[in-house]
């Protein structure tokens, strides 16, 4: 008779870090404006005005000329009359101008530190801004909106594998036994329904009341290539990524890696993917040798029994979560990194610093619009990217509440009616646009930042204020060491 104790599932083996949130910093009365413009204004006794509407929002007509000096003043008292004169008028970097602009036919701009002046007679919102961008040159460029991490370190940083890229979210839905292969397979396609080349990724998330408690990251795989290089004159090998079908094939039954990180990830899917479908759950690949201990190697496979458990009885809901990367262009490399520092782009990534000494980088999420243009093979490539607010919310990537199976339900009311749908997709983008309209990208959701409480407009993002973030302490996790 045997004496073996039947093992059940454990949510204590799964509790969340604490999470706290930071006390908002004041914020100013301002925004990001981020406009498709439809025409210019540029009259000879008056302000010019750039005529259009918010990116994506066709119903939402906006107008917006550029500060006087004197507004610039009064609106950071702190500044200088000459510093303003300066960045407007009479330095060597001044300010583009709106007919400067409309020469060059441009037709996205983002306006910084814009603020509301009226609603005009023909219901378009008046704005001044202090400062406008080009996105895109291009007519042709495509505009996406969604969650994502603009991925930014230079060859001198501390911390970090050196680039300059953007992470975007593509979708986020709970995974079944019905449309795990499904969901998998699509989050793997190395190619988007157009044919053109992508480089994916997907995050399992498991959730436990709503609360992601665990976390495993893959990639598509790699197979061997040739090509010609001009430069040694002959034949040089190259790894390129291999089709879903291929990727998933490896993930569920391909052998150990000798990448200690990718084999922990490699079993927390198989045993999802197990337990959603009722079958056996396999040997662990990260197993004890090497520099892993056996204590180490017991703790791992405890836990992906214990995440198996969970899964297959109903209490741990998966989430796969498809995401994108799309490298910035060789130019636009060079000038995201060099402005790194500022603070809308350095507000994603915290970096942990000890006794003066970074020590590890952690990407942060906000909602995101990148501006793209494509290779000639269809490849996309980043040329802008912001946060859609002046002072965003960062958040971890295991914070983020993408679909009902990552939203906690009300305290009041302890029911799934209360889980958070997914936010509506945009519309999916149609044939190249003329000179006046450009497309939002694919079907990347839309995302409604929670509301900051206007103050007094005595600060700016760009005169050396920080993003708003979320603070998480620092206690250990699993899924510490996860490059998200």
């Amino acid at each position: 008779m045997s004496t073996e104790t039947k093992k059940e599932f454990n949510p204590a083996m799964m509790t969340e870090r604490r999470a706290y949130t930071a006390k908002p910093k004041a914020a100013v009365k301002s925004e990001r404006v981020l406009m498709q413009v439809t025409g210019y204004e540029l009259p000879n006794d008056g302000p010019h005005f750039a005529v259009g509407h918010k990116i994506g929002r066709p119903d939402a007509p906006v107008r917006v000329r550029l500060n006087t000096i004197d507004e610039r003043c009064a609106d950071m008292p702190s500044m200088s009359r000459e510093k303003v004169t300066l960045q407007y008028a009479t330095g060597t970097n001044i300010r583009d101008s709106l007919a400067g602009k409309s020469k060059d036919g441009v037709t996205l701009l983002s306006f910084d530190d814009a603020k509301f002046i009226r609603k005009n007679e023909d219901g378009a919102v008046e704005f001044r801004a202090h400062w406008p961008k080009t996105m895109a040159v291009d007519p042709s460029a495509e505009v996406i909106q969604g969650r994502a991490h603009i991925y930014l370190v230079r060859d001198d940083a501390p911390v970090g594998k050196p680039g300059a890229y953007v992470e975007l979210i593509r979708s986020a839905k709970p995974a079944t036994a019905e449309n795990i292969d499904e969901l998998l397979h699509q989050g793997l396609a190395i190619t988007d329904e157009q044919g053109r080349p992508r480089d994916p990724s997907v995050a399992i998330r498991l959730t436990l009341d709503g609360k992601v408690t665990m976390s495993a990251r893959i990639y598509a795989a790699k197979e061997q290539s040739s090509t010609y290089d001009q430069v040694l004159g002959q034949q040089k090998s190259i790894n390129v990524r291999s089709t879903a079908d291929v990727s998933v094939e490896k993930t569920l039954r391909g052998p150990a890696t000798s990448s200690d990180l990718t084999n922990r990830s490699t079993d927390l899917v198989r045993a999802v993917v197990a337990a959603l479908k009722n079958e056996p759950l396999a040997s662990p690949l990260f197993v004890a040798g090497g520099d892993i201990t056996a204590q180490v190697a017991k703790r791992h496979a405890d836990m992906i029994e214990n995440a198996y458990l969970g899964v297959k009885s109903g209490h741990v809901i998966p989430e796969v979560v498809a995401i994108q990367r799309i490298d910035f262009g060789a130019d636009s490399a060079k000038t995201y990194l060099k402005d790194s520092t500022l603070s809308h782009l350095a507000g994603y990534a915290k970096v942990d610093v000890v006794e003066g000494n970074a020590v590890s980088r952690k990407a942060l999420y906000a909602a995101t619009t990148v501006a793209i243009q494509r290779h000639t093979d269809g490849a996309p490539y980043a040329v802008f990217a912001t946060p859609n607010l002046m002072f965003p919310f960062m958040n971890e990537f295991k914070e983020l509440r993408l679909s009902e199976a990552s939203t906690p339900v009300k305290a009041a009311d302890n029911t799934t009616d209360n889980a958070a749908a997914p936010a509506p997709a945009a519309p999916a983008a149609s044939a190249a646009p003329s000179f006046a309209e450009a497309p939002v990208a694919d079907s990347v959701p839309e995302v409604v930042e929670p509301a900051v409480a206007a103050v007094d407009a005595s600060s700016s993002a760009f005169d050396g204020e920080d993003a708003q973030m979320v603070i998480v302490d620092d206690s250990p996790n699993y899924d510490d060491d996860i490059p998200f």
